[in-house]
């Protein structure tokens, strides 16, 4: 039930619409992520990292 719930939640933002990939970091076993940049409509751009929990919050300030 939560991922349908939150899949209505998606497309109430129009994703596909107001972001578009804009370059992709592929992973790698030594930095253990994937990061993707998107585009926001704008010209905003927004860094989003996958991978293991320990590395991610290596890099985290907050």
């Amino acid at each position: 039930m939560a991922v349908l719930d939150h899949n209505q939640e998606l497309e109430s933002l129009e994703i596909e619409k107001n972001y578009q990939k804009f370059d992709e970091i592929p992973f790698d076993f030594v930095r253990r992520r994937i990061s993707v940049v998107v585009e926001k409509k704008g010209n905003q751009h927004i860094l989003i990292c996958k991978g293991a929990v320990e590395e991610i919050f290596k890099i985290c300030k907050r």
